[in-house]
């Protein structure tokens, strides 16, 4: 098993510090002249941000789409399978989640090279996450302008049974865009997917009113956890209001990378 360790933000170094160790992982990542970004995801994706563009804009209740397929299925078989079999996951838990995280993917470039190694398909899909390619698409498709290279996070959840994240609106810092990539068994359910019984879902909620920037009492749209999806948002403070209901399903496992 591997253990990814923590990201650096949570260590007592100076933020100058974490932003240029971070920096620095990410710069070695993003310039691996052996990648191939574009196959790395489902054919013909990139190509896509023209007509995904609008459809993003007009989603309710704030900016948001889906896209599923997302990634090479192969690329993506392999990554589940390296989660389950090679990361460490710690349970998480406060007021307002639970749930289990590995470390920061950044940190994948700090391991020994030999247990690198054992995570050959996590690291390719990250690189391809990082690559020029993917920001440039995301930038268009969400109109949210430049991405940084070096200040992309990406970290693996388990939700198992009662597990949960309440409401809450990602703004951290200077956060543009999240993205959420889904990974739950693809045989679950006898091949039929994940059901509303399972709990699990993505819940998106609107503003109390045009006046208030609160959120209202109920979610308006719940988006269940698919099989090679990706969900992608801009982050707005006071709108981008969601949370993860609790997953409910005996032996049913959430699994996603996001970031």
């Amino acid at each position: 098993m591997v253990v990814v360790v923590e990201s650096e933000s949570k260590r007592p170094v100076s933020e100058a510090d974490t932003a240029t160790a971070k920096k620095a992982r990410v710069s070695e990542a993003t310039a691996s002249p052996a990648l191939d970004a574009r196959a790395c995801f489902h054919a013909g994706l990139l190509d896509e941000a023209d007509t995904l563009a609008p459809l993003f804009a007009s989603a309710t209740p704030f900016s948001h789409c889906c896209i599923t397929p997302f990634c090479d299925e192969t690329l993506l078989q392999g990554v589940r399978q390296e989660m389950l079999e090679r990361l460490h996951f710690t349970q998480k838990e406060t007021d307002i989640f639970k749930y289990h995280q590995s470390g920061d993917l950044a940190n994948l470039d700090g391991l020994p090279e030999h247990e690198k190694q054992q995570l050959p398909s996590l690291q390719k899909l990250r690189d391809a996450i990082y690559s020029q390619e993917f920001r440039d698409f995301v930038s268009h498709v969400t109109g949210c302008g430049p991405l940084s290279g070096s200040r992309t996070d990406m970290s693996t959840n388990r939700f198992k049974q009662r597990d949960h994240l309440l409401l809450h609106d990602d703004v951290i810092g200077d956060r543009r865009v999240s993205y959420i990539i889904y990974l739950p068994d693809p045989a679950i359910n006898d091949g039929r997917g994940w059901e509303p019984r399972d709990g699990g879902h993505l819940e998106l909620y609107p503003r109390e009113s045009d006046e208030s920037w609160a959120p209202a009492v109920n979610p308006t749209r719940r988006l269940p956890p698919r099989w090679n999806q990706i969900v992608l948002f801009t982050v707005l403070p006071g709108q981008s209001h969601h949370s993860v209901e609790e997953v409910a399903g005996i032996d049913k496992e959430r699994l996603s990378i996001q970031g």
